[in-house]
């Protein structure tokens, strides 16, 4: 089973990022201190264009690793449908067997080719799997020097612009402290996945709390084995983006 890469090409990426973010772009004696949330994919190119023009940089992650959508756990939420909200938010968007559907040559950023190694639990096959893609932002944060400015398992909970043009960001650590602190940058840029959560349709034929809940979100799906020797109808609601 295979799924399309998120990693973008670095030099459409780069020309994205200087197109909406006008502080990539700016001077190098104007150095910032600017905020980055999220340390997937687009959080670690993000945070390493930043760096490359002079800026001062911290990026915020929730999970105690980077990687975002990439990063796989077995674990699977109680409530799979996301009805209950006392639930516990189990986030991962892969499965065990999931394989990319990109030849790993297209998949790396423009500087930075996604080669094959060499090397114990590394997957060298062109079409490899999820962990292999993993293990690329991981050796790509590590050779750049990102992973030092990465705070990992920190919450970010608000974000907004104060009267003197700076931004506030209250954060706090997520296994211990139950308080926000706050803390002013120049400018943030929020690079954080937005399909953690389900969004259930309100439907009225459907009522959700008569399901059987053999009933899965891709975010859910974890192990395909569960549906093994099953007959399994899939409702699929989507939408399409064009990005210009």
């Amino acid at each position: 089973m295979i799924l399309r890469s998120v990693i973008p090409s670095n030099q459409a990426y780069t020309r994205t990022l200087l197109s909406h973010f006008p502080i990539l772009s700016m001077p190098q004696n104007s150095s910032k201190n600017v905020a980055v949330i999220g340390a997937g994919s687009a959080g670690l190119v993000t945070a390493r264009e930043l760096q490359r023009e002079g800026h001062s940089v911290v990026v915020f992650e929730r999970e105690n690793q980077l990687g975002g959508t990439w990063v796989y756990t077995p674990a699977t939420e109680s409530d799979p449908v996301g009805i209950d909200p006392n639930r516990e938010i189990v986030h991962s968007s892969l499965y065990s067997s999931l394989r990319v559907n990109l030849p790993r040559e297209v998949m790396g950023f423009g500087d930075y080719p996604f080669v094959a190694k060499k090397k114990p639990g590394r997957d060298p096959r062109r079409y490899p799997g999820h962990g292999e893609v993993l293990n690329y932002l991981n050796d790509f944060a590590v050779d750049f020097g990102i992973i030092g400015v990465v705070r990992f398992g920190m919450e970010v909970g608000f974000v907004g612009k104060m009267e003197n043009g700076k931004w506030k960001v209250s954060c706090r650590k997520r296994e211990n402290d139950v308080v926000f602190a706050t803390e002013e940058y120049d400018a943030v840029v929020i690079c954080n996945g937005h399909y953690t959560e389900p969004r259930i349709a309100d439907i009225p034929v459907f009522e959700v709390s008569n399901w059987r809940p053999l009933a899965f979100q891709e975010l859910k799906f974890g192990l395909e084995s569960k549906f093994t020797a099953t007959t399994t109808v899939f409702l699929t609601l989507f939408e399409t983006k064009l990005l210009c």
